[in-house]
């Protein structure tokens, strides 16, 4: 086997070498476009990880990276294995890929589960509140970190305070309560009422019956608001959390919470009606 550390792979030569790509495993839609957005984003790298070629010329491994490339129309460097042993295709893409999850962890960063999933809820919501979250482009690993680094006071304190509060009353998910942060936050609401809004929430404490967040407390709790797909169910949680601050904000009187339609996803109100 030999490996060529230099290689610069374009999309001629990934759909020349896709033509011998009869042996793999289906291709995953999510995982091609996963690293196609990476390439677009200019954030793609070198790794240890590349093309596996049969002597016969089959592709043995990186069919993704291939399809990524292809799709994107980007040129990026990429490590080409040649003249490898059939035998080893058995033994590829066994293990379990990094998360954006672990990639935080890395940086030492604590609640890293709460902060990886509310950023990309938050990031979504973002680029696609017109659409489901299914069969989309997931934010890049680097795009959550990024964010993070950029609002790292905020993140660290609002995990912390959204972790404490799924402790409390743990029908909250975790991950849209962090981008609803976020986006109150750039909606220059103070946080401290924010934290006021997720604490009465947590704890029911001063909640009266007939208001929002005790018929969205009452919802939560009796399963109400649950739903099958993860992706969707947090677009879900975000859209009822919306919800329920916009008409806690205008002291609307409810009885029984539902869940909005979506998409499109609702809007925090502005608050100049203030």
């Amino acid at each position: 086997m030999r490996t060529d550390e230099t290689a610069m792979m374009n999309p001629e030569w990934a759909k020349q070498l896709l033509v011998k790509n009869s042996s793999n495993r289906p291709v995953r839609n999510n995982v091609v476009k996963k690293y196609e957005a990476a390439m677009l984003a200019g954030e793609w790298k070198r790794t240890h990880q590349g093309i596996a070629i049969a002597p016969d010329g089959t592709v043995l491994d990186g069919q993704h990276r291939l399809f990524a490339v292809q799709r994107s129309g980007c040129t990026v460097p990429m490590n080409v294995s040649y003249d490898c042993d059939p035998d080893i295709f058995t033994l590829l893409d066994c293990g379990v890929g990094r998360s954006a999850k672990d990639a935080l962890k890395v940086m030492g960063v604590s609640n890293a589960d709460v902060i990886s999933t509310g950023t990309k809820i938050f990031i979504l919501n973002s680029r696609y509140p017109s659409r489901t979250w299914t069969a989309l482009a997931f934010p890049t690993h680097q795009e959550i970190k990024d964010t993070y680094v950029f609002r790292k006071q905020t993140m660290d304190e609002a995990a912390t305070r959204v972790a404490s509060a799924h402790k409390e009353f743990n029908f909250l998910n975790k991950g849209a309560l962090l981008a609803l942060v976020l986006m109150l936050e750039d909606k220059d609401e103070s946080l401290e009422n924010v934290y006021k809004f997720i604490d009465k929430l947590s704890t029911g404490e001063d909640v009266s019956q007939g208001t929002t967040i005790y018929a969205f407390r009452k919802a939560l709790y009796e399963r109400h608001l649950m739903g099958n797909r993860t992706t969707v169910l947090q677009q879900k949680h975000l859209a009822c959390l919306i919800k329920c601050w916009n008409y806690t904000q205008l002291g609307t009187p409810l009885k029984v919470f539902k869940a909005p339609e979506f998409p499109p996803m609702p809007q925090l109100i502005d608050k100049k009606l203030f």
